[in-house]
């Protein structure tokens, strides 16, 4: 059986100190630190003005008019976040080959 981490922090109720190291000690072993790399790092910072530039130049099409409905508020963090998905994919990808 797993250590439950919940049955011994709830016993330890009146011991305070004891239930802070109890926490650290399960945070320690359980939370991974994931970093970010630099390809995410600068997908992230060049997608937002790549992604208004290409919406401008998209009202411009005559096939992609209806783009004029949707709002950047909307249109610029969906593809923001579509392109970050895009950089992990992909490099989870490559990193298997």
């Amino acid at each position: 059986m797993k250590n439950n981490f919940f049955y011994g922090y709830s016993k330890q109720a009146d011991l305070p100190e004891k239930k802070r190291l109890l926490f650290t000690e399960f945070m320690k072993n359980n939370v991974k630190i994931n970093q970010a790399d630099s390809a995410t790092l600068l997908t992230g910072v060049l997608a937002p003005p790549a992604a208004m530039a290409a919406k401008k130049a998209g009202e411009s099409l005559p096939q992609l008019k209806m783009i004029k409905n949707v709002p950047d508020v909307l249109f610029v963090p969906s593809a923001t976040v579509v392109a970050l998905i895009t950089v992990r994919f992909s490099k989870r990808l490559f990193m298997r080959n």
